[in-house]
């Protein structure tokens, strides 16, 4: 529908006032993941590794890993003010302990010094405590917190989680905000935390004191959802978003989904990666008829650099950023993609 959404107040209920209690709301989930990846290298290429002190190549590297979540949450206290708290403890095992396979240190696998798979580990992904009045809730520790500029990253056996502070506040129908500002992060495969780092950096030992960003989602149409954002990460670079979701037609019959991602990327501060200006954006047009949608979209990438993000998050929201992002100085790039939904011939779930 194209009906224009005025922006009101909630008013009635809210998620405060709905509480039933600290205990009385309390939840304890788990969830289990087997990752496995696989990788050849082609044409003469190798993966350079130690074992034991002894230089190795080898073409392929393989890792395979068991990662268990168990996520405990209270409910939050009755009141103006709630309180609550979430503990969650990740736990993983190495299905495959061979250094010869692994062929690198923390390689997706946490190793010893010496390059041998540490056989099970367990850190608290999350632990942290919780604020809320009416709609608005504060977050303090470690945390899951998504935003399209800083985004829990959960593509292995254990996602990553961030420490620091959160905010989310929905105190309107079609408009909220985010907020967040955080000084560690937890890797999804290493015990500790450590400072953020970019993903495209040169030197891996180039790292930040803290990334911040703050953001609004506004529907001003039911077909129409909108996203801006800033994040400032100090001494690499302020980075801006704009993001557009707009939908068209009857998916039972024809729909027309466009999905638009825009950023911009300068560099800031003591400029650790050097002088960046970086426009980047992605057009996603998707057909969809009952289960089938095809997709075509178009990515580029305008500047002498490469589109960068934070190392352990998920901070591209770009169509084309898939095992690879795509994402090279000048690069363009274009996807032709098929999904069928496997839920409307009896299977819910598969894609």
């Amino acid at each position: 529908s194209q009906a224009f959404i005025p922006t009101e107040v909630k008013t009635g209920a809210s998620s405060q006032s709905e509480t039933k209690g600290f205990m009385e709301d309390q939840t304890l989930s788990g969830s289990t993941r087997n990752w496995y990846a696989n990788e050849l290298k082609r044409h003469e290429n190798r993966f350079t590794y130690k074992d034991h002190g002894v230089e190795k190549t080898t073409p392929r590297r393989i890792n395979w890993v068991q990662g268990t979540i168990l996520d405990y949450s209270s409910g939050f206290t009755q009141g103006t003010v709630g309180f609550s708290t979430q503990v969650a403890a990740y736990n993983a095992i190495a299905l495959d302990r061979d250094a010869n396979d692994i062929a690198g240190k923390n390689n997706r696998t946490l190793t010893h010094s010496n390059g041998d798979a540490v056989g099970q580990w367990s850190k608290l992904g999350l632990a942290n405590l919780k604020a809320r009045v009416s709609n608005t809730t504060l977050v303090v520790g470690r945390q899951n917190f998504s935003s399209p500029t800083i985004d829990v990253i959960g593509n292995r056996a254990l996602p990553s989680s961030f420490q620091g502070v959160g905010l989310h506040s929905e105190e309107f129908n079609n408009l909220s905000f985010d907020a967040g500002s955080f000084d560690r992060v937890s890797p999804r495969s290493e015990q500790g935390l450590r400072k953020f780092r970019s993903e495209y950096g040169d030197n891996a030992k180039i790292t930040t004191d803290r990334a911040s960003v703050a953001g609004l989602n506004y529907q001003p149409l039911e077909s129409l959802k909108t996203s801006l954002y800033a994040t400032n990460v100090e001494d690499f670079w302020n980075q801006y978003y704009f993001g557009a979701v707009h939908d068209l037609g009857d998916n039972a019959v024809l729909g027309l989904n466009t999905n638009f991602n825009y950023y911009k990327t300068l560099d800031t501060g003591k400029k650790a990666l050097g002088d960046i200006n970086n426009d980047t954006y992605s057009l996603a047009f998707g057909l969809t008829h009952q289960a089938h949608t095809v997709t075509l979209s178009y990515q580029q990438v305008i500047g002498d650099e490469y589109f960068d993000y934070l190392n352990e998050t998920n901070g591209i929201y770009l169509a084309n950023s898939l095992l690879s992002d795509f994402n090279g100085p000048n690069e363009k790039s274009m996807q032709l993609a098929y999904s069928i939904n496997m839920a409307q011939y009896g299977i819910p779930g598969l894609k």
